[in-house]
């Protein structure tokens, strides 16, 4: 049996951002998110070795969610702009 693994990007980002201490490239460009998101698609790929994988990211634009319920996410701060840099790279 084939098996597909969803990886809910967002979470391995945020995830990675905090929990990784600060890391730059050559000219000051903060790394640490982008690289522990690497190294955690990494260990589950080495892990559970699956035959197809997707990385789905939040859509930009609200959702069916928000329009069911107002309040989704409105407590959630915004992202930092240091994490929404490294999105684009791990993307």
């Amino acid at each position: 049996m084939e098996t597909l693994l969803l990886i809910d990007s967002n979470s391995y980002a945020y995830r990675a951002f905090y929990a990784m201490p600060p890391l730059t490239a050559q000219g000051g460009v903060e790394v640490h998110a982008a690289f522990g998101f690497y190294k955690m698609i990494e260990r589950v790929m080495e892990s559970r070795k699956p035959d197809y994988l997707a990385l789905v990211f939040d859509h930009p634009e609200p959702t069916f969610r928000h329009k069911l319920y107002a309040q989704y996410k409105a407590q959630r701060e915004k992202m930092p702009e240091s994490l929404q840099a490294q999105v684009k790279m791990i993307k």
